[in-house]
């Protein structure tokens, strides 16, 4: 019996035909097709749905890929907002909106010599390193509940993945990205990280705030 979220028959024909094609294919010739094919190679093995059937609501399973803008804002450590401290974060948005969570692409593993390893190997799992740093969600539901929770996960990621939304400690300070630790205005200014003017108006407050406390 076919598991949920595994190849179909008809999937499977055609992961064959596309592995034998690629071999042909000159990757430097034809960059944009090889590309092509390795992502729908790897959407094909992960099970993802082509459609889907609301008559027997049979569970099927969706996928968003959702870009990591670390070129965009360089300042920003995405991936650290995102796992949060000791990988909470990304555990409890998983867990509230039902849905797996994986960061993948370039830059994924921290390790850039691990990385270029891995994809010598061959093995089509770390296929995922050619491509961007991104951040895959796959829900597995009947269809209706399947895309609410998808997106509800986008929803939430959206909230930690702002980049003037630092994340905030019990104190009311924002947190830095790699140490979780409170950072001074002084911090924000030098390294450029969240200086804007969410995060000037947060400074304001807390002026304010030690007045009353005197």
């Amino acid at each position: 019996m076919m598991k949920v979220g595994e190849p179909r028959p008809e999937q499977a024909g055609a992961i064959e035909a596309i592995v034998r094609e690629l071999k042909n294919l000159d990757e430097k010739a034809f960059p944009a097709l090889h590309a092509l094919a390795e992502n729908e190679l790897f959407r094909l093995r992960g099970g993802i749905a082509e459609s889907i059937d609301i008559v027997s609501n049979r569970q099927v399973k969706i996928r968003a890929k959702i870009e990591i803008p670390s070129s965009q804002y360089p300042g920003v450590n995405f991936v650290g907002k995102l796992l949060g401290p000791g990988g909470q974060t990304l555990r409890a948005t998983q867990e509230s909106t039902k849905t797996k969570m994986a960061i993948l692409g370039a830059g994924s593993l921290r390790d850039d010599s691990k990385e270029r390893e891995l994809l010598s190997s061959g093995d089509p799992k770390y296929q995922h390193l050619k491509q961007k740093l991104h951040l895959q969600v796959d829900s597995l539901a009947p269809p209706s509940e399947a895309y609410y929770r998808l997106s509800h996960a986008l929803a939430e990621l959206r909230k930690v993945m702002l980049p003037s939304a630092p994340a905030v400690g019990s104190l009311g300070y924002p947190l830095t990205g790699d140490s979780k630790k409170p950072c001074n205005l002084v911090d924000l200014i030098s390294t450029s990280l969240y200086v804007d003017l969410d995060c000037a108006v947060l400074y304001t407050i807390i002026w304010l705030r030690s007045f009353s406390d005197i």
